[in-house]
């Protein structure tokens, strides 16, 4: 079974594990570096989730909203608190449903709401998945050599 939602995809509740649990913190900062520190940037001494998003972001309302929202929708006490698969988008889809309703869906928020679903879709998938490393052999030219993570299936 497949759902679509956030523009993708989304495998079945058995390819993805629901269940897996992550900390809300670290789902931001994964949002800081998929969607990019300009336009979600982190206040690492934050203690509440609003504040996590740093006043330099450009969509600081929305980002601030999102936060709350993915915190309240896990039931987080603390930052550090887990949070999930479902949840996590629900409370994004409510977001993007609520700003619809209010007029403020802009085509800016809207991207910016579905790179949040994406970013937790790749970042529950990440932590779900057997990660397998493989070096890949320097370039001629003297140049570090890469690596380069596989997901196993």
């Amino acid at each position: 079974m497949e759902m679509r939602r956030f523009g993708a995809i989304l495998p079945s509740h058995r390819a993805m594990n629901p269940s897996a649990r992550q900390s809300f913190h670290a789902l931001f900062a994964h949002f800081e570096y998929r969607v990019g520190r300009v336009l979600l940037p982190l206040d690492q001494t934050a203690q509440e989730p609003a504040a996590l998003v740093s006043t330099q972001a450009v969509c600081l309302e929305l980002a601030r909203e999102a936060a709350v929202c993915i915190y309240r929708a896990n039931g987080c006490q603390k930052l550090e608190d887990a949070v999930t698969l479902w949840p996590t988008l629900n409370a994004l889809g409510e977001l993007k449903a609520r700003y619809r309703r209010r007029g403020k869906l802009d085509v800016m928020n809207a991207d910016f709401l579905e790179a949040l679903g994406r970013a937790t879709l790749a970042f529950m998938d990440e932590r779900t998945a057997p990660v397998e490393w493989t070096p890949i052999p320097a370039v001629k030219d003297g140049s570090e050599p890469k690596v380069s993570a596989r997901v196993r299936r």
